[in-house]
């Protein structure tokens, strides 16, 4: 067998293989016109191959449907250019009128100079496939309103709660009782802001830790009654986003340490200020409230006190599994590492 009858007998074989796939393959020459189509066109799309090859390629295009025609162009554009493959997905119009989704593979082809010289097409139905992903997009994106929604409520309850807590306190003359109120309100408005900041989120399953701060701090300012022209409050994040389980805690800490600072950091009308630094480090959690106050008082074990909100401190450490230290060198910083 001399080397033209091995090469026919490789062509034919190519051919058998070919004529026989599911998927369809169709191949052009350099001027875009169809030198072979393979007989599944016929399943796919309901024409024979003989309705198509000896055509230019833009009679296939004419199939495509319209919302993917710049798509297909461009594909098509940069593998000309490139002589690089390319993968499409994008609709096909079926010989009876209805669209079918397909996957398009093009592989350029190229003479001995380098030019393009055709393409060689592979096309697969993947319209059951994307049944199923809208199908699944579809039940995406109802849990993700059913979600927003419970963030939504949930911050709204809270809210309410607050609110409650502030009515009641202006019922009553008894200054400490008024305070403790004033804190527990606090309290719940750091966590009802979580769910607020999950309920805006793009992203549901982490909250712009900085955007909460900076709201957090206004609040705490204006339950206060705090000059901004003496405190100055520092915020030092590098793109933290944190998920409800670390937020909560972490928003509840800064709560208490940023309140402590304002109720007994700083003399009156003492200038001063206030910052948060939150950082990874060798993948740890490294949050750091400081102010440059009067300082802690030394004679105080900040992890065995009767305040209340020191002991919420150090269980929400606990809690994130964390540890907790105290620098008292110009004012006072504590430094959570988890």
């Amino acid at each position: 067998m001399n080397d033209e009858d091995t090469f026919k007998d490789r062509e034919e074989h190519l051919r058998l293989i070919t004529d026989n796939m599911l998927d369809l393959i169709y191949q052009v020459n350099s001027k875009g016109i169809f030198e072979y189509v393979s007989p599944s066109i016929k399943e796919l799309l309901g024409y024979e191959a003989e309705e198509i090859i000896g055509k230019r390629d833009f009679e296939l295009i004419s199939m495509i449907h319209p919302d993917d025609l710049e798509v297909v162009i461009t594909a098509l554009q940069v593998a000309t250019r490139t002589l690089k493959p390319n993968r499409v997905q994008h609709r096909y119009k079926h010989a009876d009128g209805h669209y079918i989704w397909v996957e398009t593979v093009g592989n350029p082809l190229s003479n001995d100079k380098g030019e393009f010289s055709g393409a060689v097409y592979i096309t697969r139905d993947i319209t059951e496939l994307k049944n199923v992903e809208n199908q699944l997009k579809s039940s995406l994106e109802e849990k993700e309103v059913l979600l927003r929604e419970i963030h939504h409520r949930v911050k709204n309850n809270m809210q309410i709660i607050s609110s409650l807590l502030n009515l009641q306190s202006r019922h009553l003359n008894d200054e400490k009782t008024v305070n403790i109120l004033k804190e527990s309100r606090n309290r719940v408005r750091s966590m009802a802001m979580v769910h607020e900041g999950l309920y805006r989120s793009h992203d549901l399953s982490k909250i712009d830790f900085e955007e909460y701060i900076q709201r957090l701090f206004s609040g705490l300012f204006s339950s206060y009654g705090v000059n901004r022209n003496f405190i100055n409050p520092e915020i030092n994040l590098e793109n933290v986003l944190l998920d409800i389980g670390t937020a909560v805690p972490c928003g509840l800490i800064i709560n208490e340490l940023v309140s402590n600072s304002l109720k007994h950091a700083f003399l009156h009308d003492q200038k001063g200020k206030i910052s948060i630094n939150f950082h990874l480090n060798s993948m740890k959690h490294v949050l750091i409230v400081a102010d440059d106050g009067i300082g802690f008082p030394e004679d105080i074990d900040f992890e065995n006190t009767k305040t209340l909100g020191l002991q919420l401190v150090n269980t929400l450490v606990k809690q994130l599994s964390g540890s907790i230290a105290i620098h008292r060198d110009k004012g006072t910083l504590f430094k959570i590492i988890f």
